[in-house]
């Protein structure tokens, strides 16, 4: 079930304990030494950018993380406005 992009003003609690499970997973993997680019790279600029180059290179990046699985899980149930979420790019809460 794929559910609206949250706006500020609508808090799910649903919603903040999957981006919570998420981060979790990043963090776990950044403490067991793996890379995780959207952190890794110093520049996490890229996954918010809205140029087509750095949102390509972002994009292509994500594939090869270890938190793939679980950004996939967050992103589909949990739309976000904008950014790149497992190889996809986000705009108004759809993949572009």
């Amino acid at each position: 079930m794929t559910r609206k992009p949250q706006t500020r003003r609508d808090p799910d609690p649903e919603r903040t304990a999957a981006a919570n499970r998420l981060q979790t997973a990043i963090a776990d993997r950044l403490e067991g030494g793996e890379f995780i680019p959207c952190v890794s790279y110093g520049a996490g600029d890229m996954w918010i950018s809205d140029d087509p180059d750095d949102q390509r290179f972002a994009a292509r990046a994500c594939l090869v993380c270890p938190a793939f699985t679980e950004c996939w899980r967050y992103i589909t149930a949990w739309p976000e406005l904008a950014g790149v979420w497992a190889g996809r790019v986000m705009t108004e809460g759809a993949v572009r």
